[in-house]
């Protein structure tokens, strides 16, 4: 009897904290404060910001708050009081002033009900042509409860943090990779306990992959196309993918001879890119290779580069 009463009440708890998830809130969005930006410039700048966080919370209602722009700071228990008679559950206030040549935008979360902070965080931005961007890294904070920082990702990055905002064809990537690869089995690789790697690697990157081709010494020349997901555009990015190509295996033959064993490579390929919103970016990548030669060459591969 007391195990089903113990079951009942926890069911009844995680019904109880389901209902509250998906129950519905209100945010009132205040007018922009500060005399950095234009009337129609603030005006245009707290519809981005509304329709932003309205697509980033879908199940909230994101509103405006009635008024003109503010051209000094705000009275924020009459703004609490103003959001609470619109019968919003959190207020947003955004403020926008210059510091010498870039702004600084401003943004603080509060629940009205409590009168408590949930959210404060700054973040310049080089000119007003980047409040687009800036408004979408703001909902993303917002809707998240995390620092704006915590939201940077290719594409969002603005002019100020060090990578142009408008990043949309494909970028033109080259790296140096280095390492060691330790052959499998008895006859790979003449038997080597391990043999020295490097390749020049020149291609393209997008968002969520990149593709090019590779030029390297893998005991023996080697030609390869590779491409690669990348999981995430933020500064530590896990990817998976492959290569194919020719590799020329330097091995010696039954006469102690050393040759060339030419054959189709193919490679499997894993690893992390760090850095990755920098214009300098480090690649750590592990595979397992086979060439289809006479020998049918294995290994195992590690190898360090670099993205100059």
């Amino acid at each position: 009897m007391r195990s089903w009463t113990a079951q009942l009440l926890w069911a009844g708890l995680c019904l109880a904290m389901l209902t509250a998830e998906l129950q519905a809130a209100r945010v009132a969005v205040a007018p922009i404060s500060g005399g950095a930006l234009s009337a129609a410039e603030a005006r245009v700048a707290r519809s981005l910001l509304v329709h932003d966080l309205q697509k980033a919370k879908p199940r909230d209602l994101v509103v405006e708050l009635a008024g003109d722009p503010l051209p000094e700071s705000p009275h924020v228990l009459e703004l609490l009081t103003q959001a609470r008679e619109a019968g919003a559950d959190e207020l947003v206030l955004l403020s926008a002033d210059r510091l010498g040549d870039k702004l600084m935008l401003q943004v603080r979360l509060l629940e009205t009900a409590g009168e408590r902070n949930l959210l404060t965080d700054a973040m310049p931005v080089a000119s007003v042509e980047d409040l687009d961007t800036a408004m979408e890294r703001m909902a993303a904070a917002l809707a998240r409860r995390q620092p704006v920082a915590e939201g940077r990702e290719v594409g969002s990055v603005l002019e100020n943090e060090g990578l142009n905002t408008r990043r949309r064809t494909a970028i033109h990537q080259s790296s140096l990779t280095a390492g060691y690869l330790w052959p499998i089995g008895e006859i790979s690789f003449n038997g080597k306990a391990r043999a020295f790697t490097a390749a020049w690697n020149l291609g393209i990157e997008d968002r969520s992959f990149d593709a090019g081709y590779s030029v390297g010494w893998r005991q023996g020349p080697a030609l390869l196309l590779y491409s690669h997901w990348l999981s995430r555009p933020r500064d530590i990015c896990p990817f998976v993918g492959g290569a194919a190509g020719f590799h020329w295996v330097r091995n010696k033959d039954d006469r102690g001879q050393t040759s060339l064993d030419d054959g189709f490579h193919t490679a499997a390929q894993a690893g992390l890119i760090l850095f990755r919103t920098y214009d300098f970016q480090m690649v750590l990548q592990g595979e397992y290779a086979v060439t289809w030669n006479d020998t049918q060459d294995r290994a195992w591969f590690f190898s360090l580069g670099i993205r100059p």
